[in-house]
């Protein structure tokens, strides 16, 4: 409901970006700050990315558009599972136990995710190709930080991030129709409200669900979560949300 709100007065978009990104700083580097109230302002980071995008950058004229985005799927998870940001900060001596699940930490993962959008939406804006290089490097330079101290093969994570990220470096000349995204625009239509609800709802799954403890069980438990997320996701984006948003709208 807040996205609507925002969508719909047009407030000055970097004052509003800036207030995140300042909340979200204050969030980790003072864990007596509400962490929730810093989780959702890193969140926001990202979705006023999108949203400045969506606004200030008009989409390309090419028809047929392909990119390497195996490349940049792959180079994304191995950005996440490094955990770059929280590394670096650790590494500083700024630790935050109490962090929310979306923090300072992860702006890290920013980069990657605005080079897909772009490549996606054909979003293309000076400096583009700085914003590819700095998508490629920072996991780049956490292998090589890795390597320097002797630990790149102590961790599976790291080591798998570290092989995605390699494969990544391979594939970059490797390029797909971004027309295939289209089977799967049903999700993207409910995925937000897929992204608030999943979590929730696979915590009560794991605590109520009465039958546990077996492959079937797991298996039907796993249906039925899909299921229940889907479905309420549905509700929220497609019958809510134009509901709420035709009110404002009269």
């Amino acid at each position: 409901m807040a996205f609507i709100v925002v969508w719909r007065l047009k407030p000055k978009m970097f004052v509003f970006l800036v207030l995140s990104i300042l909340i979200s700083t204050i969030g980790w580097f003072f864990p007596s700050f509400p962490q929730f109230i810093a989780g959702y302002a890193s969140g926001w980071i990202f979705w006023l990315s999108g949203l400045l995008l969506a606004w200030k950058v008009k989409p390309s004229s090419q028809m047929e558009l392909s990119c390497p985005l195996i490349s940049y799927i792959l180079l994304f998870h191995a950005t996440n599972h490094f955990l770059t940001g929280k590394s670096i900060l650790i590494g500083l001596g700024f630790n935050n136990s109490f962090a929310s699940f979306v923090n300072f930490s992860d702006l890290t993962i920013l980069p990657i995710c605005i080079l897909i959008i772009c490549e996606i939406t054909q979003r293309y804006f000076d400096g583009f190709i700085y914003l590819r290089l700095i998508c490629f490097l920072i996991p780049i330079f956490h292998i090589i930080w890795l390597i320097a101290n002797g630990s790149v093969l102590q961790d599976p994570q790291s080591l798998v991030a570290s092989l995605f990220t390699i494969t990544a470096i391979i594939l970059i000349k490797y390029e797909t129709s971004v027309n295939i995204l289209k089977k799967v625009t049903f999700m993207g239509r409910i995925s937000y409200a897929f992204y608030l609800l999943h979590m929730p709802i696979a915590i009560l799954m794991h605590k109520y669900f009465p039958w546990q403890g077996t492959g079937f069980s797991f298996s039907l438990g796993l249906l039925i979560w899909l299921c229940i997320t889907i479905l309420l996701s549905s509700f929220l984006e497609l019958v809510m949300q134009p509901k709420i948003k035709q009110y404002y709208l009269n």
